[in-house]
């Protein structure tokens, strides 16, 4: 079982989500799972990476995602009872710090239906509580854009595996 950004999406049923996703998985299979860590930002990070990120952040924080969501992971698979759990940090590489010339336009574009997806959500949810004023995050999507082609973007991130027990 492989699944990637999901339990943040799940909110404030994260742990439960991820309970879940274990049982799917027969004994001696494996679950992984892979996660952002927003809450931890990269040194390297301009300052519309960080306002993008605090963007994802104030939508998670909404939908009662736990800001230790990436901590917990490792905690939680061995709490659902799975062996030989290893965790991995990483740092993926978007826009211009990609290898590929491929993968950093599609990184850009990605990050562009993002960017205006969640300043979509952001004007027309009541209550949202954003890091950003939304007078300057209306022009985040071109500075973000020139940031990743000129520099790019570093996202922390988390790999947790574990095995189900025969």
């Amino acid at each position: 079982m492989h699944q990637r950004f999901a339990l943040a999406a799940a909110g404030g049923g994260a742990k439960t989500a991820l309970n879940n996703l274990g049982a799917l998985v027969k004994p001696g299979g494996y679950i992984q799972l892979v996660e952002s860590d927003m809450y931890n930002p990269h040194s390297r990070n301009g300052r519309s990476a960080e306002e993008f990120f605090g963007l994802m952040r104030s939508m998670f924080n909404l939908f009662g995602a736990p800001t230790t969501l990436a901590q917990d992971i490792v905690r939680w698979v061995r709490e659902a009872g799975f062996e030989d759990v290893q965790e991995h940090k990483t740092v993926a590489r978007f826009g211009a710090n990609n290898a590929s010339d491929d993968l950093a336009e599609k990184a850009i574009f990605s990050a562009g239906v993002a960017v205006t997806s969640l300043l979509q959500m952001a004007k027309t949810t009541p209550g949202i509580e954003l890091e950003t004023e939304l007078s300057e995050l209306d022009t985040l999507l071109p500075r973000l854009t020139a940031d990743m082609r000129e520099h790019g973007v570093y996202l922390p991130m988390v790999i947790v595996t574990g095995r189900k027990p025969l």
